[in-house]
Order: C-alpha cells, then structure tokens, then sequence
C-alpha cells in the first residue's frame, strides 16, 4: 500500500508543478515507468496506480478550466466490509447529471473487445470488464440511492485505458455507447459531454458528503480487502 499511495502522490504533485502540456508529456513517458519494478507484485502496482492517477489528474485539469466547482472525483473508493465482501473502485466521477465509474486498465499488448465488454490481450489472458464495472456501479449506487432525483440514467460505465498496444473494438455499437473506453487522448471528449448534460439527476452535496466520508474509511479498509481479495483467488 505504501509503493501505491507513493505512486499517486508523486503523479498528483507533479500535475500541480508543472504546466498542463508538460504533464501530458509525462503522461506519455509513464507508460514505460514499470520497466524498472523488482518484483512482479511491484509491477502491477504501480502500473495500475500509473493509470489511475493519469485519469484523475486529466479530470482535475477539466474541472479546472471549465469552473466545475459541483465535480467530484475519488479514487480507490472501498465499498463492503470486513467479513464476506468487499470491492475497489478504482475513479468515480460525481456530477449534478451523471456519476461515472471508471474501470482503469493497464494492460500492455494487442487488446481485443468482444461481448459487452470482455477483454483478450495476446490471445491468451481474457477479463471482463464490463461484469466487474456492473457489480462496481450497483455497490455505488446502493450506497447513494437516497441522493438520487431522478433515476433514469443517472449513473455511466466506461473504461479509461492506459497501456501500449492497440485496441480492436469488435463490438456491436450498442455495446461501444453502454460501456466506452477511452484514453488519454480522447476522454475531454467524454467529459465535454457529460458536461452538456442538463438534467439534474443527483443531490450532489449528499453525494459528496456521503462520499467524503466513504473515502476517509477507505484508507482503513486496505488491508481487509486485500486480504479478502487474495483469499478469494486462492
């Protein structure tokens, strides 16, 4: 846990030191980071914290220059508890007309989309993504359902991808609109149209004080969800 929230911080100030242009540069030359990573353990570390922090930061900036002073972001939110469940998501967007949980992934090599949102990378490892941003959505939203006005689309799934490699989106369009995935160089766009969005759907004080308060408790529920993780991949 130390090497990840040593990761983001170091990410996270040199946003704040350096001009927006610059970072992008940066943002660029991390994908190679992990390259220097001891162990195995160390790699996918810091290569999913690289990921994470890049979203938030292009996030912060976006808020920044558009005056979004009702924009929340949050990271590593844990949601369950200590016993028989628990789960990390890993960057939540809050807007009065959307909330948004991003999926972020890093995984290097040709990637190939099928289905709703199931990911094979190098024809051999398959993940899906789209089941797990399902269960993440639906954990969040039983915890913020009392803030909602209006229930109808108030809530998004998309993907932000941070890695080397193509992406072969084979899916159905239907499937590419419910669940997107973006990186670095075209998630403005994304939140350019969220930001277009009229319909207040969300009591986005409420959700920001439930959520501030989710995230303090986050920091002390690290080691029960890794622990429960890990026991439940054994």
């Amino acid at each position: 846990m130390v090497l990840k929230d040593k990761t983001r911080d170091k990410i996270i100030e040199t946003y704040h030191k350096i001009n927006y242009s610059d970072f992008m540069v940066v943002v660029k030359q991390l994908k190679n980071a992990t390259k220097d990573c001891v162990s195995k353990d160390d790699f996918f570390t810091v290569k999913g914290e690289i990921g994470e922090s890049v979203l938030e930061c292009i996030i912060y900036e976006f808020i920044k220059i558009n005056d979004l002073n009702n924009w929340y972001v949050y990271h590593g939110l844990i949601i369950g508890n200590e016993s028989d469940f628990s789960t990390e998501l890993d960057i939540i967007l809050c807007t009065p007309s959307i909330i948004v949980v991003f999926e972020v992934k890093s995984w290097n090599g040709i990637k190939i989309v099928t289905d709703k949102g199931t990911i094979t990378i190098k024809d051999k490892y398959y993940f899906d993504v789209w089941k797990q941003n399902i269960l993440h959505v639906e954990a969040l939203f039983n915890e913020l359902q009392k803030c909602v006005k209006v229930k109808d689309s108030c809530m998004k799934t998309a993907m932000f991808n941070y890695s080397r490699g193509i992406v072969d989106d084979k899916r159905e369009n239907e499937f590419k609109n419910i669940f997107p995935i973006y990186d670095e160089t075209n998630i403005t766009r994304f939140l350019s149209w969220i930001k277009k969005q009229e319909i207040v759907r969300w009591e986005i004080k409420k959700v920001n004080k439930i959520l501030d308060y989710m995230q303090e408790c986050s920091k002390y529920m690290e080691l029960s969800h890794l622990k429960y993780v890990k026991s439940i991949h054994s």
